[in-house]
């Protein structure tokens, strides 16, 4: 599933463009997609640290493998 939604948010980073109309019909719906998918990502790293520990919770933490630490670095940039 989050394989899938990560294709999905490529795809989509890939339709939108910067001179894209703002108030166009394809603009809400891509901005749409981009809050879901955010909301999404935001759920698997809240389930993961629920079920692993963020850190601290010995060598199977959140943080302590690489993908992880990169999914987490990549969110946090598109919190911002």
């Amino acid at each position: 599933m989050i394989v899938f939604c990560i294709v999905i948010s490529i795809l989509e980073l890939a339709i939108e463009r910067a001179l894209l109309d703002p108030k166009s019909m394809k603009a809400n719906v891509l901005f749409g997609l981009d809050i879901s998918l955010f909301t999404i990502f935001m759920i698997d790293i809240f389930l993961k640290v629920i079920s692993v520990g963020f850190l601290f919770n010995g060598d199977h933490s959140y943080l302590k493998n690489p993908w992880n630490m990169l999914d987490f670095v990549l969110v946090m940039f598109s919190v911002c």
